[in-house]
């Protein structure tokens, strides 16, 4: 605003001007001048009120503690105690969340997500992080060893972390760089990420299976050339094996393969001078026995307990959820009965091991580029020189097939499918190795470390890249039946539980309706009937036989009304007779 005098000769002045030579004017300009008015009027002219903000109806908004639901309440004390979360009252705000009578199964997977979240922003507190979730688990399973009425599992948490571990690789796995401070900072999360997930292992919350999937994907351990991994990656692969290449070696799990891949590259000069040096330090560290030089000393109240006991496993290389009543060794030589054989053959040979599978997936690639399927047929027959040939065979159609379901690339998947399609090989071995990968992943219940393999199972079966010399007849026949026999014979002296048979039915299901939507040639029912009945019923097949056969008619695979004509067409057929008394006997909607 500008003030003008009113005189003759008038001159014109700022009202900054007023304010530096207010202290010399003698007289008014004017008798109604009033300075205070002028800058009253000045200032109001420039105030401007600020429209509302708008607001939403998920916005924040303040609501008494009291007023807050069950969960939300969890959910908030959780995100307060990480926001707090030190080394030195890591032990005090730990035991407080555990005294929480809110900890249940329908929160944990929020639970999970925030202290996934702050792991990944704050990778310098992995450990505690990662220890919350141990103790977390822990004190779930003690709750359910003492009887202690609680509304969380055992598993739940792992279970939870398994499936965010697992969305976290995959959203990082598909992020598109746009430039330099997006890829530093994709590079930043994917070493946090591997680091929370490498202290959750020292935890035992993750299983070595996952562990080595996550180093096959690095460093490509399984190819006979491996190409180099770019360079965050390798920078990835380095933090991980610094947290978990100790405890994987007190595992018994030979890291041989990834020292000599980690060699040829620091030869050839791929990771660069740096990481270079880095990994000379973790090679010096490894021989060392993993004693680093520097360990600082950790106090009795803050250092981690150790971890519990995880549920016992087996012994040998099919480790399941209990302990078996005898070793799969001490079976093989004391195989005197009927029972105790169908047990020695309801896995493959405790002899295949990694480093087979590893030989026999590197021949399958070769072989898809130079099409000698003759002489990878005799290759496979030795892989176990002291087993029949066609249980060689079978052994590694079942390592292929294992590839198949927990591999992440697709093409990996797409190239195995295709070798393991091939015409050259006797289906029925086929479907034993496949029978074989179905009955192991049940029993040692690898979805928890691999939440995808039954889908990729049944993609492998059913979908549009499917093993074709495995139809609707010879699954049924060779793979979900002979499954569900080896399950049975691995019941009892595993200690099975009712878990196996729900996974199974709904794996078959899911295979069904992935036959059905894809237009796959649907053979008679009659002739999907025959052949279940041709196979022994054991009590196995028995307890599911119902839920096997509802969802057929539940997928419009079959009606009722063919399951009941069928019935009373087979009434007198002595090889059908088992099956058909079982029919007769449920209730089919």
């Amino acid at each position: 605003m500008l003030f003008a005098a009113r005189k003759k000769n008038t001159t014109v002045i700022s009202i900054d001007e007023m304010l530096s030579f207010r202290n010399t004017f003698k007289n008014k300009p004017a008798p109604d001048f009033d300075f205070s008015t002028i800058l009253k009027d000045a200032r109001a002219s420039k105030v401007v009120i600020p429209a509302a903000l708008p607001t939403t109806e998920n916005g924040y908004k303040v609501v008494d503690a009291a007023k807050l639901e069950k969960g939300e309440k969890t959910v908030r004390v959780i995100q307060s105690t990480l926001n707090k979360l030190t080394e030195k009252n890591y032990r005090e705000l730990a035991d407080k969340v555990l005294e929480l009578e809110m900890l249940d199964d329908k929160v944990i997977d929020e639970v999970v997500s925030r202290i996934y979240d702050k792991a990944l922003d704050e990778p310098a507190f992995s450990p505690w992080y990662a220890q919350l979730c141990f103790d977390i688990s822990k004190y779930a399973f003690d709750c359910q060893t003492k009887k202690i009425p609680s509304s969380i599992e055992g598993e739940s948490l792992r279970r939870a972390v398994v499936f965010r571990a697992q969305a976290t690789f995959d959203s990082m796995a598909h992020t598109e760089c746009q430039d330099d401070a997006e890829l530093h900072k994709l590079r930043k999360r994917k070493l946090a990420n591997i680091k929370f997930v490498g202290e959750l292992f020292v935890r035992k919350l993750l299983k070595k299976t996952i562990m080595m999937a996550i180093v096959q994907e690095i460093f490509r351990t399984g190819d006979l050339e491996p190409q180099p991994p770019s360079q965050i990656d390798a920078e990835v692969g380095l933090e991980f094996l610094n947290v978990v290449g100790k405890e994987l070696e007190a595992q018994n799990v030979s890291l041989q393969r990834v020292w000599e891949v980690i060699n040829i590259h620091m030869a050839s000069g791929a990771f660069g001078k740096r990481l270079t040096f880095l990994y000379q330090n973790l090679l010096e560290l490894q021989a060392s026995g993993w004693i680093r030089k520097e360990e600082p000393a950790v106090s009795e109240s803050t250092a981690p307990p150790p971890p519990p006991p995880p549920p016992a496993q087996l012994g040998g290389k099919h480790s399941a959820m209990m302990t078996p009543s005898a070793s799969s060794n001490n079976l093989d030589k004391a195989a005197v009965s009927a029972e105790s054989k169908m047990v020695a053959l309801a896995l493959p040979p405790d002899s295949f091991d990694d480093k087979h599978s590893r030989k026999v997936i590197s021949a399958i690639r070769d072989t898809l580029l130079d099409g000698k399927w003759e002489n990878t047929h005799s290759e496979f027959s030795t892989v176990l020189p002291n087993e029949p040939q066609h249980a060689s065979r079978a052994a590694c159609f079942f390592g292929i097939m294992t590839q198949i379901c927990t591999s992440t690339k697709d093409i990996d998947r797409k190239d195995l499918t295709a070798g393991l399609a091939n015409s050259y090989w006797d289906p029925v071995e086929v479907c034993r190795g496949v029978a074989w990968a179905l009955t192991s992943a049940i029993v040692n219940r690898t979805v928890e470390d691999c939440p995808k393999f039954y889908s990729r199972f049944v993609e492998a079966l059913a979908g549009p890249l499917a093993l074709t010399h495995i139809n609707i007849l010879a699954a049924v026949k060779d793979v979900f039946a002979r499954t569900a026999n080896y399950l049975d014979a691995l019941y009892g002296p595993y200690e099975g539980f009712s878990q196996w048979d729900l996974e199974f039915v709904e794996i078959w299901e899911d295979y069904v309706k992935h036959c059905v939507a894809l237009g796959k040639d649907i053979p008679p029912i009659g002739d999907v009937l025959a052949s279940l009945g041709s196979v022994r019923q054991t009590p196995f097949m028995q307890g599911i036989l119902a839920d096997f056969v509802q969802a057929m008619i539940s997928t419009n695979l079959c009606t009722k009304a063919e399951i009941d004509e069928w019935q009373r067409q087979h009434a007198t057929n002595n090889k059908m007779k088992e099956l058909v008394q079982q029919l007769n006997a449920m209730i089919l909607f």
